[in-house]
């Protein structure tokens, strides 16, 4: 799914939002160039690898929800086409993510052997638990001649790089989970031709213990791809609480108000005949005052509610796949049409957002609200060279330098006072004079 522009990932966070819940998220073929790392405003973390040059037709990542990065320990960056994510369970047990994009069928057979044996040197290192995942394009259909690594309920009938992904799976220890779970017709294909005459099922979920995979199924909730959603359900010596990152938003005041408010207070407070009494009649007068003039802001969406009723219906009209003939050529021109929107709704946001922090003097906070995400520190080069792949290392290295940085040769440093120099104390006025002069 591509993601390299900001309408187009404001539109797949705003189609995560028909799901309840999930903790780690696969993409593909994201053309998004480089290698990096970026924490959206959501809250999750994007993690992604592709071409430092072109980034059309590549480009692979993994978004993950802020607990569960909390364990991650290592993320390797393999090539465009694989990226890796380790994460620490409990009693010292790991789990590796591998997400992939296979090259497409109009490359060559070789570019597809390469990609296998990449992905074999990339699953090299033991785990505790290995999933792998992402866009195969390849079709295995069902088990032949009693195989074990495949189930019997895989859709669509065995390709020339389905066999290649079945012997594959052999050599590694894998198994293709998604034939292992029994499901209906529309629950197995996963990728639609253009003219919608061709459902296949390319997309799968790879692991080397079947007992830890509850379930594989498709989903249809989210748009705006020829792909399909693909959820596993994994069981796992892990607890997490998905409970939404915190968004509080902070009350607005005027100031005349909070002034003449609580004077107000002060006034109707009766003679305290103890210190501690005064001091519970003081915060209790600057509470009410707050929570009397507190207002809160109204915000503004990125979206506005024509993109979101553009955003309803292209899901209701489930990839175009309906009897009606015209069934295409409206979905297409859905799609421009709600692209457009988003990019008209963001141009809108961001001059209504700056302009308000032109006329409030808080350009800083303005260029924060705009922000969609923030780039994270990956990679360090130490000093034989050599460079950091892992969260561990990162932070090792940063530690390192800093204290080398920091250090003297001479040892810690030590001020004699003299005794003889008289130094005046800071008085009540001198205080009083600095508050004056700071910014509000």
């Amino acid at each position: 799914m591509k993601i390299q522009s900001a309408d187009r990932l404001l539109a797949l966070q705003n189609e995560l939002t028909q799901l309840k819940k999930y903790d780690i998220l696969g993409l593909a073929e994201t053309w998004i160039p480089g290698q990096t790392c970026s924490r959206l405003t959501s809250g999750e973390y994007l993690y992604n690898s592709g071409k430092l040059g072109d980034s059309r037709f590549s480009g692979v990542g993994l978004l993950i929800s802020a607990e569960m990065n909390r364990k991650v320990v290592g993320v390797k960056y393999v090539s465009d086409r694989i990226i890796q994510v380790l994460l620490k369970l409990r009693a010292g047990k790991t789990l590796r993510i591998t997400q992939v994009y296979a090259p497409q069928s109009g490359r060559g057979e070789d570019e597809y052997d390469l990609f296998l044996d990449q992905l074999s040197l990339s699953l090299a290192r033991p785990v505790t638990n290995d999933i792998v995942l992402g866009d195969f394009n390849a079709s295995t259909g069902p088990c032949q001649n009693g195989e074990r690594h495949i189930g019997k309920y895989s859709y669509d009938t065995r390709s020339d790089r389905g066999q290649l992904l079945s012997h594959f799976c052999v050599a590694q220890q894998l198994y293709l989970m998604n034939g292992f779970f029994k499901k209906g017709r529309n629950r197995r294909w996963t990728w639609h031709s253009p003219d919608r005459t061709i459902l296949k099922e390319i997309d799968h979920v790879l692991s080397k213990n079947k007992s830890i995979v509850e379930d594989v199924t498709v989903l249809s909730k989210v748009s705006g791809s020829d792909h399909r959603m693909v959820r596993a359900t994994l069981k796992l010596p892990c607890k997490t609480n998905r409970s939404r990152p915190y968004t509080h938003v902070k009350p607005e005041y005027d100031r005349l108000e909070l002034i003449f408010t609580m004077i107000e207070h002060l006034r109707q407070l009766p003679i305290a005949e103890t210190p501690n009494e005064e001091l519970t009649q003081l915060k209790h007068a600057l509470l009410s005052t707050a929570k009397d003039c507190a207002r809160q802001p109204i915000l503004q969406t990125r979206l506005s509610p024509l993109s979101l009723s553009l955003l309803e219906r292209r899901r209701l009209m489930k990839h175009g796949l309906t009897n009606n003939r015209f069934a295409l050529v409206e979905y297409a021109e859905l799609c421009k049409l709600l692209r457009k929107s988003i990019k008209n709704d963001l141009n809108n946001y961001y001059v209504n957002v700056m302009e308000k922090a032109v006329d409030e003097n808080r350009l800083k906070r303005g260029r924060s609200e705009v922000v969609q995400k923030q780039n994270q520190m990956i990679h360090l080069q130490r000093p034989d060279g050599s460079i950091t792949d892992n969260v561990a290392d990162l932070m090792e290295e940063t530690t390192r330098f800093y204290n080398d940085l920091y250090s003297s040769e001479s040892g810690t440093y030590t001020h004699d006072r003299d005794p003889n120099v008289l130094i005046n104390r800071i008085t009540a006025d001198e205080f009083t004079a600095a508050a004056r002069h700071m910014k509000d």
